[in-house]
């Protein structure tokens, strides 16, 4: 995805932040707002902080497995179906 190690690190900071951010996002939603706004609320941020990790972060710890977390695995990529 991204060619050059420097700006995926660079990326893969940012990205970490903007998770972190989000989860706060949440215990603030959580905190001051009635359970169903909270529960849709934290379905559409966790929706975006899905995409980030299998469309941002998997691709760039694939290519780069010394940017991976301690303590995070990264699974095989799953095989393409041939329609």
């Amino acid at each position: 995805m991204i060619a050059e190690k420097r700006i995926a690190k660079r990326i893969e900071t940012l990205m970490r932040d903007l998770s972190r951010q989000l989860d706060e996002s949440i215990r603030l939603v959580q905190e001051t707002r009635p359970d169903n706004e909270f529960r849709e609320y934290r379905r559409s941020a966790g929706f975006i902080m899905g995409r980030i990790f299998t469309d941002i972060m998997t691709p760039i710890y694939r290519s780069y497995p010394d940017l991976v977390p301690a303590g995070l695995r990264i699974g095989r990529p799953k095989p393409r179906k041939n329609h």
